[in-house]
């Protein structure tokens, strides 16, 4: 006799005060995500990263080569399912997306899929901001030889003449992902 008041307003899709027919007909033609409907399986979540480590060595350079293929700094669960898809993996996945997408919103961030490296990536953007004014503007200045990439060596100095605490030979590892140029 009362819905609940989210899936009423839902429903009332022209703030009427009232539902039809006609809201209710879209659901007949609506295919849901296989997510919507999933319980948060943490378990198959562990599966999946240590699945993810294990192909690429760190969860940063996972979400870079794995998921986050765009560079957009977020994953849909397209593209997380596409991943799944194309590692063969049968388990889970609608589940292990509910456990990181704890919002539900159908976007996950570097945050919710691995602090400690949102975390790294972003005392690198305040080191790079602080000492060069922006990214952009690092790379440009630790490209000594103007080829368009920057070599380990060149980053390590620039990490040692300006101190950033972090473990630079990993972040370089880590953000080159078409392994170009590292050992």
């Amino acid at each position: 006799r009362s819905a609940p008041p989210l899936l009423y307003n839902s429903l009332d899709a022209y703030g009427c005060g009232f539902v039809s027919r006609e809201d209710f007909v879209w659901l007949d033609r609506w295919q849901p995500c296989d997510w919507i409907a999933a319980t948060a399986d943490a378990e198959e979540w562990a599966i999946l990263k240590a699945l993810l480590i294990r192909l690429e060595g760190h969860p940063l350079r996972a979400w870079r080569k794995r998921l986050d293929k765009d560079d957009s700094n977020s994953v849909s669960w397209l593209e997380f399912q596409r991943c799944f898809q194309e590692l063969n993996f049968h388990g889970n996945v609608p589940g292990a997306w509910r456990h990181v997408d704890e919002d539900m919103s159908g976007i996950i961030s570097l945050k919710a899929y691995d602090m400690p490296s949102a975390q790294l990536l972003s005392s690198f953007k305040t080191w790079a901001e602080e000492h060069f004014g922006s990214v952009h503007r690092a790379f440009t200045v630790l490209d000594n030889d103007g080829s368009g990439f920057i070599s380990l060596p060149e980053l390590q100095r620039a990490c040692l003449k300006r101190p950033w605490k972090g473990d630079v030979k990993m972040l370089f590892r880590c953000l080159d992902v078409e392994d170009r140029n590292h050992p």
